[in-house]
């Protein structure tokens, strides 16, 4: 591979790994701004987003692109809200336990869908070991269905439909059953079950079960026709309060910082290594144009007197006059090897001139 090519392949790695250091610096960004909001937001009423819904500038953001803010409640399945009737509000007279199970009489039909919850988010991890070599991987499997969160503070649900995209922070850990993963553990261990070695496989579930009080950080979004408010983008979903949510953000925005600074220098790295073979380029193109005018110089030779020939190499004109002893001794690619001193006078010289002979 050649210089010219080496430097811009180095140099296109440079621009990628740059735009990726933007990219990462931009998250990094973002994320102190979602922390700030957040910390901010900890020190009022927790979710009192109706309250913030009476600033004109601040309603028209929840409309528009929304506002990363935080809430925290019980997570309910749309079929318990389904249940509820004709009074779907009435869920709400529930007082919330850790973990909401009641035997209100008035709500029978909510407590019996309690009695065996739902699961709402499922996360299914299975560590797959190796004995001989400890050799680990994992699988994993994200399950999630839409829910409403029950903000009891403001008498209000709030929808949520994104938590395949959420981060789970610090939800319910429980064991899990292995047979669920039959097939996933045929596919992924079949190649080095061959070798006849032994394998341990330890399952673990991330659970967030309906009546479940759970913070949930992300884009809530207004909806003014029906009154309603909504997560667009669902950030993180904790069962540990606002304080855990800003431990995730304040740790999301170490991760992009780290990121940042070790894009930035590969960047460096790939910029300087791009730049060397660039410069290695010019310079051999440079020597590449001065031999072929020598070859040339050389073939013309016959034509040249004796006593203009270079009094170095006899195979060019003299064509380099030095100053200030005013020497036409030498050719201009002998001058360029030469340091300092007339050859012929073997006088210090300060500068030269160079003629061109048509």
């Amino acid at each position: 591979m050649s210089d010219q090519t080496q430097a811009i392949c180095y140099f296109s790695c440079a621009v990628i790994t740059g735009c990726i250091s933007s990219y990462l610096y931009s998250k990094h960004r973002q994320y102190h701004e979602y922390e700030n909001e957040i910390a901010e937001q900890s020190t009022e009423a927790p979710g009192d987003i109706r309250n913030k819904l009476k600033d004109p500038e601040l309603a028209e953001q929840f409309k528009n692109e929304g506002k990363m803010s935080y809430i925290t409640g019980i997570a309910v399945s749309p079929k318990m809200i389904k249940e509820a009737r004709k009074d779907p509000l009435k869920i709400l007279e529930i007082e919330p336990p850790s973990f909401l199970v009641t035997s209100n009489p008035k709500n029978n039909e909510i407590t019996n869908m309690l009695d065996s919850p739902t699961k709402l988010i499922l996360r299914d991890e299975i560590d797959v070991t190796r004995t001989s070599v400890n050799l680990k991987y994992e699988i994993t499997r994200k399950v999630c269905h839409p829910f409403f969160l029950l903000d009891y503070a403001n008498k209000e649900m709030i929808f949520n439909m994104d938590g395949n995209h959420a981060e789970l922070y610090a939800p319910r850990a429980e064991i899990g059953n292995n047979s669920n993963y039959i097939r996933e553990l045929l596919v992924g261990t079949v190649a080095l079950a061959a070798t006849g070695e032994s394998f341990t496989y330890n399952h673990f579930q991330n659970v967030i079960y309906e009546g479940d009080i759970v913070t949930i950080a992300g884009i809530i979004k207004y909806n003014l026709a029906t009154d309603s408010l909504f997560f667009d983008k669902t950030e993180v979903i904790s069962s540990g309060g606002e304080q855990n949510l800003l431990y995730y953000f304040r740790d999301r925005k170490d991760d992009f910082k780290i990121g940042f600074g070790v894009a930035v220098a590969v960047t460096a790295i790939l910029a300087g290594v791009g730049a060397y073979f660039y410069l290695k380029h010019r310079k051999n193109k440079e020597e590449a144009r001065k031999r072929a005018e020598f070859e040339k110089g050389k073939q013309n030779i016959e034509n040249i007197p004796e006593d203009q020939l270079c009094t170095i190499c006899f195979a060019s004109r003299r064509d380099v006059i030095i100053l200030p002893c005013n020497h036409l001794v030498m050719c201009r690619f002998c001058f360029a090897e030469i340091r300092g001193k007339c050859t012929h006078c073997s006088q210090e010289f300060d500068d030269h001139i160079v003629l061109d002979f048509k």
